[in-house]
């Protein structure tokens, strides 16, 4: 099962900004959590959010 991801216009905004092999790096994280969310981190003091690390990034998914 796969999920639908919804980037948030700050994010995308930041995004931009960032080397082409960041964006990357990005995407490609981005797609594998789609496929399985679960392979991140849940956050304690959340339910149903997650965290990924990609590099000195962080990606947070809410379910």
């Amino acid at each position: 099962m796969s999920y639908k991801i919804v980037i948030e216009k700050a994010a995308k905004k930041y995004l931009q900004k960032q080397s082409s092999i960041t964006i990357l790096r990005i995407i490609k994280a981005i797609e594998q959590i789609a496929a399985d969310p679960s392979i991140g981190e849940l956050l304690h003091s959340h339910n149903a959010q997650y965290k990924y690390r990609v590099g000195s990034y962080r990606i947070q998914l809410l379910l």
